[in-house]
């Protein structure tokens, strides 16, 4: 079966500055709360001129092209939970949550048609009842809107599985152009590859995505083996680990030594049970949330109880002990709870050069380990995980295989915790060819950036061409991207948007 038509575009031409901002009054707020974008880590929040909440394609439309006009920036924004400033800006917001449909699902191609503001939350069980259909790999979380997760390249593991940018088929485009034209792009030469393989990781810079057209498979179960290894095995028989199973994950616990590995296959077995309400609220609320929270909140004052907090945590909660087997409908195996807000760096870098990264971040952590006070004041785990080649532009295995190293250091009761020198640093040691995750924060320039991604260029080529006037372009795409401003972190100085302490 055919896709769908991309969403008829009549022209604005006959519209005014005024007749826009009229007609966009139903999903506009100007004052109060609703002008404060926060993310979902606390991190960063911006206050906004307006802040749009289209239900249709033709609202975006019109939202694009008053801010065209008027040469405002405008930012599209999703569930929020990147943990950098990439949706930060000053100018217009537009929440794209309520473009929600799912508009086409086919059972037999295994393709379903959706627009960008879904959730994955919700995507889910909608391709589910209608096609007996899921998403092949999937990350941490399905918090994130399907338009976020292709935009920032997100990815889950498995040495032969790509982000999740690679499973699209199409998308459709709302470009920041005289009319705001909706636009199809996809890989076939007569519908803008180029402009696809940009969009494909986009950054919210090259359009925005309105719908999304992406493959996937029959529904799965996957069965989750866990156990546990010496970090010194694991440094040995990594790549051997990584490709025993069709999705590898580790969490090192650098204080401890110790490395806990879930591998996932897909299975014909019956779902297990699950544990009783009362084991799960034990492990997952009270020792995992609360006990961490105080305990790192005691360990801001005093950084020496950190390593005795790894200990415990990996003793009480992570150590799988004896390995352990679960079933499961494969998002509620790929899922997991991800706890409390949290700075988090993440880099990916070449697939052969994982051992090298794994020897220098241990022994970085044995030298700061040794040191009085701990004054690393690191949190815990170290995750670890593979991803296969895929073809966005500008996406992070773009190059080849890689693995992701990611680091995160917690916010107890929402309150701030040292981590600029631990991410420059840890970032520093994964290597001259690490690549950053787009969604979290990162401190590298134009010129960085030129140098990991040959198709920067490009990428840049098809953002004038299709953003001329630079409507999409916020802080973080001119500091990063274009190099219009200077260094490679973000400033708060007399911006109206700025990183929460």
């Amino acid at each position: 079966m055919a896709p769908l038509p991309p969403p008829a575009a009549p022209s604005l031409a006959h519209l005014s500055t005024a007749d826009l901002r009229q007609l966009l009054a139903p999903c506009t707020a100007l004052s109060g709360p609703a002008l404060t974008f926060t993310n979902w880590a606390t991190t960063f929040r911006s206050v906004v001129s307006a802040r749009f909440r289209p239900t249709t394609v033709q609202q975006v439309r019109w939202a694009v092209e008053l801010a065209r006009r008027e040469g405002r920036e405008l930012r599209a924004a999703g569930a929020g939970h990147s943990p950098s400033d990439i949706v930060c800006t000053g100018g217009y917001l537009l929440d794209l949550r309520d473009l929600k449909q799912v508009l086409d699902v086919d059972p037999e191609a295994q393709t379903f048609h959706a627009e960008g503001g879904i959730v994955l939350n919700d995507l889910h069980p909608v391709i589910a009842e209608r096609g007996q259909l899921a998403i092949s790999s999937l990350g941490s979380i399905s918090d994130q809107t399907l338009a976020g997760a292709i935009s920032t390249s997100t990815h889950g593991s498995g040495v032969s599985f790509p982000s999740i940018s690679t499973t699209a088929t199409f998308l459709d485009l709302v470009l920041p152009l005289p009319d705001a034209p909706v636009v199809r792009v996809s890989r076939n030469a007569d519908e803008d590859p180029d402009l696809f393989y940009a969009a494909l990781c986009g950054l919210g810079a090259v359009g925005i995505v309105v719908g999304v057209g992406m493959r996937a498979e029959r529904t799965f179960r996957l069965e989750e083996e866990c156990f546990s290894m010496r970090f010194d095995e694991f440094t040995r028989r990594w790549s051997e680990i990584a490709q025993s199973a069709e999705h590898v994950r580790c969490w090192w616990f650098p204080q401890v030594g110790r490395v806990k590995v879930s591998r996932l296959n897909r299975t014909n077995k019956p779902i297990t049970p699950r544990p009783s309400a009362l084991s799960l609220w034990f492990s997952d609320v009270f020792l995992s949330k609360r006990v961490h929270a105080v305990a790192l909140f005691a360990a801001r004052y005093v950084p020496a109880l950190l390593p005795y907090h790894a200990w415990f945590m990996w003793t009480f909660v992570h150590q799988p002990g004896p390995p352990t087997y679960r079933v499961d409908e494969s998002v509620k195996v790929f899922n997991y709870d991800c706890g409390f807000p949290q700075y988090t760096y993440e880099s990916c870098v070449p697939y052969a050069s994982t051992g090298t990264a794994l020897y220098a971040l241990n022994d970085w952590h044995t030298r700061e380990l040794a040191q009085p006070g701990y004054p690393l004041r690191a949190h815990f785990p170290v995750e670890i995980r593979w991803a296969d080649r895929d073809d966005a532009w500008l996406s992070p295995t773009g190059s080849g295989k890689g693995c992701y190293f990611g680091t995160i250091q917690y916010r107890p009761f929402n309150l701030p915790v040292p981590y600029r020198a631990h991410f420059r640093t840890f970032a520093s040691l994964l290597g001259p060819f690490a690549r950053p995750h787009w969604a979290k924060s990162h401190h590298l320039t134009r010129a960085d950036l030129a140098a990991l991604y040959p198709r920067l260029d490009d990428f840049l080529a098809v953002r004038a061409r299709v953003d001329p006037q630079g409507t999409l372009a916020n802080g973080y795409v001119r500091r990063h991207l274009v190099g219009e401003v200077e260094g490679g972190e973000m400033e708060s100085a007399g911006r109206r948007w700025k990183e929460r302490p």
